[in-house]
């Protein structure tokens, strides 16, 4: 069972290489540590935002909460393709207590909860390439770790023949190191 279980994972990582079709990333994440529900209570808190370095940069600590935030827009290139979020961190065994959790706001309104079993958001079925979008993530460290980076970048998909399995380009991306990314992935024709 061990080595059917290896040449399974072995198919599964070369599929997910064939997946993905083109990345670009998110830029000009900002954030600030505390527990916030909503993003207007994230808005409105005292404390102000700082730029977070998504290559250098970390976020600390077992049971912390911490908000991010990007403004961006859809890359021209995107345009008529379905637009999909993802977002990883360097966790990949089944364990809540040590798994990262986030919720995705995009544009002020809740979109989907993210941890290692649900790493994609589908943000728009047909993108519009220059559309503005502001993605919040409320961010949970666990219980177990304390540290994680946050990268960011944006992927086309040539396919999603393989859901559950396509979905974490981080780990066959040149330069990788063990980090949280969050990225769009489309799934293009």
């Amino acid at each position: 069972m061990f080595y059917l279980d290896k040449r399974i994972q072995g198919i599964c990582d070369e599929l997910r290489k064939l997946s993905i079709r083109q990345r670009a990333p998110i830029s000009g994440w900002m954030y600030k540590k505390g527990n916030f529900i909503h993003p207007e209570d994230a808005r409105h808190d005292a404390a102000a935002f700082s730029p977070f370095d998504c290559r250098n940069m970390h976020w600390y600590g077992p049971d912390e909460h911490y908000w991010f935030y990007s403004d961006t827009t859809v890359p021209e290139s995107f345009q008529g393709k379905p637009l999909w979020m993802h977002v990883c961190t360097q966790i990949d065994e089944w364990d809540d207590g040590k798994n990262p959790q986030f919720l995705l706001f995009v544009n002020g309104e809740i979109v989907q909860g993210i941890d290692m079993n649900h790493r994609d958001v589908l943000l728009s079925r047909s993108a519009e390439a220059g559309q503005p979008l502001c993605l919040e993530l409320q961010a949970y460290t666990g219980t177990l770790h304390t540290e994680f980076n946050l990268n960011s970048g944006r992927s086309t998909r040539r396919s999603r023949a393989c859901t559950g399995i396509c979905r974490c380009p981080c780990r066959h991306s040149p330069g990788w190191r063990p980090k949280a990314r969050a990225g769009w992935i489309w799934n293009g024709s």
